[in-house]
């Protein structure tokens, strides 16, 4: 996506002590609050699109910016096909999108393409929320995320590495990451004491594990009394789904503990033949890499993440103060 961002007003340097003269300062492009809306455990970001206040998800996890039908026909936005899909964890797609005006904070750009979405994203059903700002706008600056205090900031990429870290908490733990396709941030975990891929992902309410790697490696029995189903088994439409409570979920030394995590079928490897967790995935998104776990708000609402997409390091410390999603 080629899409010119201009700063509303002037950015505010943040002060970083150390700092080499050969690299630049860490520059803030303001911070935005963070919006929580009951009935969803994910936060929404204020934004304005063809000059209309509206919310979207935070998604680290989806490929592309996705709009509802419903806020395009109410934009009065007139939709194209295009070449690229994109297909949700339950395998439906969407190969259509619309261009408009998007404002996050002091940031705007003019001509932003949004794909429509998925019967998965138009299942919001709130006329507030026009849809989930993804990876192909995020990944164009640093990300400072803060679950304690519900503040979301932009950054520019331009500065000296591994001096982002501006907060006061502490442990600060470094977690180096791979970048596949330019938006999927692919991490290693360790759960109960074994290591795993994990892809970050900012819009999962919850975090989540393959079907054949939680029996495979982690010997559960699904349907039993530790990994009961979830929802109505004789529902054939339904993703079926089975919860565990683990021991610990630890990342560069940081570790949650009890951490309960869904085990979930891989619906959108047979859709598409590619690696299985992200909320939205682009369809040329086919790394041959296998992601069996998904890590989501459950897990992220205890921390405060720097995400530097440029130097592919993440910045992890404890929340501000404790997280209220649930």
């Amino acid at each position: 996506m080629t899409v010119r961002w201009l700063a509303a007003c002037v950015a505010a340097v943040l002060f970083v002590p150390a700092m080499a003269e050969d690299c630049g300062k860490l520059i803030s492009y303001g911070n935005v609050p963070m919006t929580h809306l009951d009935g969803h455990n994910s936060e929404f970001i204020p934004v304005q699109i063809n000059g209309v206040p509206k919310l979207m998800l935070l998604d680290t996890g989806a490929a592309m910016t996705m709009i509802t039908h419903a806020t395009a026909a109410e934009l009065k936005l007139t939709s194209t096909r295009s070449d690229t899909h994109v297909y949700d964890v339950a395998g439906g797609n969407s190969s259509q999108f619309v261009s408009a005006p998007l404002q996050i904070g002091q940031l705007r750009g003019d001509a932003v393409k949004f794909m429509l979405g998925t019967p998965y994203l138009d299942g919001f059903g709130d006329p507030k929320i026009a849809g989930l700002l993804g990876a192909d706008i995020l990944s164009k600056f640093d990300l400072s995320i803060d679950y304690g205090t519900h503040t979301f900031t932009l950054l520019d990429q331009n500065h000296c590495d591994g001096q982002v870290v501006y907060w006061p908490e502490r442990p600060i733990a470094v977690v180096p990451f791979k970048l596949v396709n330019r938006t999927a941030i692919i991490l290693t975990v360790s759960l109960n004491g074994k290591e795993l891929k994990a892809q970050l992902d900012t819009g999962a309410y919850r975090s989540t594990l393959e079907k054949s790697r939680a029996e495979g490696r982690f010997d559960l029995v699904l349907g039993s009394a530790d990994t009961p189903a979830l929802g109505n088994p004789n529902d054939k439409d339904a993703l079926p789904v089975w919860r565990h409570r683990f021991q610990t979920l630890s990342l560069a030394g940081i570790t949650v503990n009890d951490p309960e995590i869904d085990i979930i079928p891989d619906k959108m490897s047979d859709k598409i033949n590619d690696w299985s967790t992200g909320s939205l995935l682009d369809r040329k998104a086919n790394s041959g890499e296998v992601v069996p776990m998904l890590l989501g708000m459950n897990v992220l609402k205890h921390l405060h993440i720097y995400i530097a997409y440029r130097e592919k390091n993440l910045y992890i410390t404890p929340a501000s103060t404790p997280g209220q999603v649930k």
